[in-house]
């Protein structure tokens, strides 16, 4: 889903305070629009967020050799299973959105969905996005299952919380041949409702999937930039549904969504937690200076 660019019109003068009202909304809308410009994909985003500019605010000059760090500081304390690590004060983002292996980093704020299966087992998803860094988080159950990981550059660090180690590699280096393969996304049939509402601020359209044996109703809106499902599934071993592939391989992505059988019962189901399209703080996408390189790990 895009937004259409402005239609903005020229010759405006503030001749009265009507028109110097008009005036100043046109020069704020060639801002965003110049913001926006710089990564066409993402100009329904920045459009979206025009209330905070910081949004779009990407630093050009970054040569990173390393994943971004920060300080630790005493700060609130996390509770995930993937622990979202120090708190510290907002800087200028870093970078600017990779246009080789962007895995959604034209997105710029933070999202996070609730996932519940059928005995009520729940894990949250949570994708972090400032500049061209980006942190992804999938909750453990019962303390097994639980990824997370650094995106920055064209890399990904894999997170190891309990070592406070990480692994990274060249994303173009991730094999997809380790990706899970069990459904064909290709195989998944949508029935595109044209029934439209809003979460969390964001208008999402109604989906109406089959998925093999599944049936899946899912709210579906766009997905700014792309993302590679096979690279995800090669170094996080988490088996994406094919729903879900096919979306996101189309750049659309759920913002909920509900999965029964043949019979109707229950499968799981996925929950909008949070939407929030602005600055993100840099912690949120930086590793503490305290972690280090797995042993023999590295960058390979």
């Amino acid at each position: 889903m895009r937004m259409p660019t402005p239609n903005l019109t020229s010759g405006m003068t503030p001749e009265s305070t009507s028109a110097r009202s008009r005036y100043a909304s046109h020069r704020r809308s060639k801002i965003i629009a110049s913001a926006c410009s710089l990564r066409p994909v993402a100009g329904w985003l920045c459009l979206g967020a025009a209330a905070s500019l910081f949004s779009c605010d990407w630093d050009l000059g970054r040569k990173s050799q390393d994943p971004p760090r920060v300080q630790p500081q005493t700060g609130q304390v996390s509770t995930n299973t993937a622990p979202l690590l120090a708190t510290g004060p907002a800087a200028s983002a870093n970078g600017r959105p990779s246009t080789d292996e962007n895995m959604g980093r034209d997105f710029q704020g933070a999202i996070e969905w609730s996932l519940k299966s059928a005995n009520g087992e729940r894990r949250n998803v949570r994708y972090f996005a400032r500049g061209n860094d980006a942190r992804l988080q999938i909750d453990g159950v019962q303390g097994r299952g639980a990824f997370d990981a650094l995106i920055w550059d064209e890399k990904i660090s894999v997170i190891d919380n309990a070592r406070k180690t990480y692994t990274t590699q060249e994303l173009d280096d991730v094999k997809t041949d380790k990706a899970k393969h069990d459904a064909d996304p290709e195989q998944v049939r949508i029935d595109k409702t044209g029934e439209r509402k809003s979460l969390s601020g964001v208008i999402c359209e109604r989906y109406e999937m089959l998925d093999g044996p599944a049936h899946v109703s899912a709210c579906v809106t766009g997905l700014s930039g792309t993302f590679d499902v096979n690279k995800f599934e090669a170094v996080s071993g988490v088996d994406v549904p094919a729903w879900a592939e096919k979306l996101l391989g189309e750049e659309f992505m759920p913002l909920e969504a509900t999965a029964r059988d043949a019979a109707g019962k229950e499968l799981y189901t996925v929950e909008l937690v949070r939407y929030d399209a602005g600055s993100v703080d840099e912690s949120m996408v930086s590793l503490p200076r305290t972690y280090r390189a797995a042993e023999g790990a590295g960058v390979r």
